[in-house]
């Protein structure tokens, strides 16, 4: 009797960059809202993404998978995100 859990088919990653969560959800400009948001956040409960390391230049964001998938539930359960600041038009 194997007592042993079976292996997942597919092994997640614990974190990824910017231009991966992107092609994962593909959809560049919907990341780029979510980090908007994320870095202009009033705390850190409100914010859709979990920054693990913070871009720069040169140097990638790093994103946590988990908090990018709680985010991708919550944009299609309905959820959106405001739109960045360039996006929005002139009153």
């Amino acid at each position: 009797m194997n007592k042993h859990k079976p292996i997942p088919n597919q092994i997640e990653p614990l974190a990824v960059t910017r231009q991966q969560a992107a092609a994962i959800v593909a959809s560049p400009k919907l990341v780029q809202r979510w980090l908007y948001w994320t870095r202009h956040a009033t705390s850190p409960e409100k914010g859709w993404l979990r920054i693990v390391r913070p871009g720069g230049r040169g140097i990638e964001t790093i994103i946590d998978y988990a908090s990018l998938k709680e985010a991708y539930m919550r944009y299609t359960s309905g959820d959106k995100p405001p739109h960045l600041p360039s996006e929005r038009r002139a009153q």
